[in-house]
């Protein structure tokens, strides 16, 4: 050890008694001393005397180089340093985040640290704080640079560099070196920018504690999405009706996911239908009856025989004194002559309705003015409102290419209607950076009657309406009116006929 017991105790968090879980990371003893040197605000080395050395980055300069001590150097325009760190709680898998006032700076993160898992919360920040104290007085300016060569210098070592591109006023740490005998000295000191202008507030950065380690990676690791929302309502027919536009620009080949969600009103048209109906009528038995009037047969008869009309007159004296009316009503009485069987009948009968039919909506997809063939969804429905998710995987992206995903929709057998604010959609992905709504461009489509031209080139007078609108979900539009007359100017020259 280079340094003594005192040394190490004069440190901060030298004296405190650390523990160790039996689930931890720690395989080697270089894991060890990796864990002890975040503990103490340093790292640790082997120096120039073979013994073990705990290192920490100070913020005065051990040597100054001048212009003409160097063949090649860059300096980073910008400077890294920290305000706060972030320690796992692998118990609670959280983030613990401590830090200094004003938080404008980058954030050590110490990840999972197994001697930093036990004790009070209260301990833990005590600990975490003092390793920030050290890393406060980091204040350095990145840099790459050869040197004539110094075999003096070693890491942790802090330089100025003076003259040409340098600024005196900073300072710079070694963090990797190659010294070559009776050659160049390579010197570099890496270090982040802290992009303080898009510096992540304090309650972003108490995220998961495993997923922590997003916040290290480069911005192509990023998910950008970009939204839609239909400014105003709109009728699907027979013809594709644009219903989606969505353009984005990856930074990088990626893949990006197109996700919609459509709520519709079917209105389908009435469609006639007819049957025949068809069964069997029972036909019971029936007796057939007939009523015989005799007595006035008989009457007949004796008239035709030659019966006086006094006789015929008594007869009728009698009939109205009642003294012959039995034979009458028996006269009236039904006589059975025979009856019909019991017999079953076929009948049909055509019968004609109207009911509600069914529409057939058909989406399209289409990417950079080309139709997607293999995936086209569709649905049927019935009057009323409906429904439906799309997706769809967008492949083969092109980095810093500008691409457009539209959506057609067709709808056969009556109309669908959608209205402001029902089509919703989304395109998600990594390396895409998130943009505002709309980017300022505008489009508008111009229809004009056609132009006569004059026998001697001169255009007749214009006279038109233009119409145009932003699609926003605030509805904004404006109208313009032309008039005048334009001329059309050419060149002439004879031409033999």
């Amino acid at each position: 050890m280079a340094q003594s017991k005192a040394d190490y105790e004069a440190m901060p968090n030298g004296t405190e008694l650390l523990s160790i879980y039996t689930e931890n990371d720690i395989e080697t003893y270089r894991d060890v001393l990796y864990y002890v040197g975040q503990v103490l605000g340093g790292f640790f080395c082997i120096n120039r005397e073979g013994k073990l050395e705990l290192r920490k980055y100070g913020n005065e300069p051990v040597m100054e180089l001048e212009t003409k001590h160097r063949f090649t150097s860059s300096f980073s325009d910008f400077i890294t340093r920290y305000t706060a760190v972030s320690s796992t709680n692998m118990k609670t898998e959280t983030a613990e985040y401590y830090h200094l006032d004003p938080d404008d700076g980058l954030t050590m993160n110490l990840g999972v640290n197994p001697l930093l898992q036990f004790g009070l919360k209260e301990t833990r920040e005590q600990l975490c704080m003092n390793i920030l104290n050290d890393l406060a007085v980091v204040d350095y300016v990145p840099f790459d640079s050869e040197t004539i060569g110094n075999p003096a210098l070693d890491l942790g070592d802090v330089i100025r560099f003076k003259g040409g591109q340098a600024d005196e006023n900073r300072i710079s740490a070694i963090t990797s070196m190659q010294c070559k005998i009776g050659g160049k000295h390579t010197l570099k000191g890496v270090g982040k920018n802290p992009r303080l202008a898009h510096a992540k507030s304090k309650n972003d950065k108490n995220i998961s504690g495993l997923l922590n380690q997003i916040i290290d990676n480069k911005e192509a690791g990023k998910i950008g999405i970009h939204t839609f929302t239909n400014a105003s309502s709109f009728t699907v027919g027979e013809s594709d009706v644009k219903i989606i536009s969505i353009e984005f620009a990856p930074n990088e080949a990626v893949m990006a996911q197109f996700f919609g969600s459509v709520i519709v009103v079917v209105n389908a048209d009435q469609v006639e239908r007819s049957v025949v109906a068809r069964g069997d009528v029972l036909i019971p038995s029936v007796e057939v009856e007939e009523v015989l009037a005799e007595g006035t047969a008989g009457n007949e008869e004796t008239t035709d025989s030659g019966t006086t009309d006094s006789d015929t007159a008594g007869t009728d004296a009698e009939d109205e004194t009642g003294g012959s009316s039995d034979s009458a009503v028996a006269a009236e009485e039904p006589v059975v002559i025979g009856n019909t069987k019991e017999q079953t009948l076929s009948v049909e009968l055509p019968v004609v309705w109207k009911e509600d039919g069914q529409v057939v909506v058909h989406f399209t997809f289409e990417f950079n003015d080309s139709i997607i063939e293999i995936h086209q969804p569709e649905e049927t429905w019935h009057s009323g409102k409906h429904s439906i998710m799309l997706y769809y995987p967008i492949e083969n992206l092109v980095a810093n290419y500008r691409n457009i995903f539209n959506v057609y929709a067709r709808a056969t057998g009556g109309t669908v209607t959608v209205d402001t604010g029902d089509c919703l959609a989304a395109i998600m992905g990594q390396s895409m950076g998130a943009g505002e709504a709309w980017d300022g461009e505008i489009k508008i489509e111009e229809t004009i009657k056609k132009v006569k031209v004059g026998g001697v080139l001169q255009m007749a007078a214009v006279d038109e309406n233009i119409t145009w609108k932003i699609d926003e979900l605030v509805k904004r539009t404006y109208s313009d009116v032309v008039h005048g007359r334009f001329g059309i100017g050419a060149f002439a020259m004879p031409v033999e006929r």
